[in-house]
């Protein structure tokens, strides 16, 4: 009779599985692509399995690039958004009657605006002044 329960033998092949399976972060980029080559041109399933992974890891960078874009794209919207609250006082106001501490602030929250369109407009290829 068999002492040991179905969980402990399920880790222990688990342990054991392990130990021997291959440790890809021992190889060279140049290796894992030979491998990869490999295993796909001599196993179908093999092929189908990469590109399943391969679909994976592109939709991973997507979902990751568009987050950035909306992050940078909020911080745009937030950045003009309380200059222009800091401003609003002082509509018709002449300029030269806006107190100087305000002027500064508001020109330091628009080149922040600025690098942060910049930012968010290099992710469709764009510069800032376009």
């Amino acid at each position: 009779m068999n002492n040991k329960s179905y969980e402990q033998e399920r880790m222990e092949r688990e342990e054991k599985a392990k130990k021997t399976s291959c440790q890809l972060e021992k190889y060279t980029k140049d290796e894992l692509l030979w491998l990869i080559e490999t295993v796909c041109t001599t196993d179908s399933s093999a092929n189908f399995w990469f590109l399943q992974c391969a679909l994976e890891i592109d939709s991973k960078r997507a979902k990751s690039r568009l987050q950035a874009e909306e992050k940078a794209g909020d911080e745009w919207i937030r950045l003009n958004r309380e200059y222009e609250e800091l401003l609003r006082p002082y509509a018709g106001i002449k300029f030269i009657d806006i107190p100087t501490d305000v002027l500064l602030k508001a020109r330091t929250i628009a080149n922040k605006a600025e690098k942060a369109k910049e930012k968010y407009l290099s992710y469709f290829g764009q510069k800032g002044g376009e």
